[in-house]
């Protein structure tokens, strides 16, 4: 059998893996770290989504009942007033 030799890696060696080590768990750490703020995030965005669906909706109806309440026309929306299309 073959004899084999060790030898150990220099102070300064072992100095520079671990600082490597340190950075790779700090770094993947913060990955953690803003993959969750963009979890959060994507999901307020998708409530927000939702929201502005909803009130595209309402407003749609809400324009369709003054619609039928008064004919066809405009509403101008500074005044709140309707004019009535002759």
């Amino acid at each position: 059998m073959a004899k084999t030799k060790t030898t150990k890696l220099s102070d300064a060696q072992i100095e520079q893996f671990e600082s490597l080590k340190k950075e790779t768990r700090e770094l993947n750490y913060e990955l953690g770290r803003l993959e969750r703020q963009k979890w959060i995030l994507e999901k307020a965005i998708k409530s927000h989504l939702e929201a502005i669906t909803d009130y595209d909706e309402r407003e749609k109806q809400l324009l369709e009942s003054i619609q039928k309440e008064f004919g066809d026309g405009r509403l101008d929306l500074s005044s709140y007033e309707f004019v009535k299309s002759e």
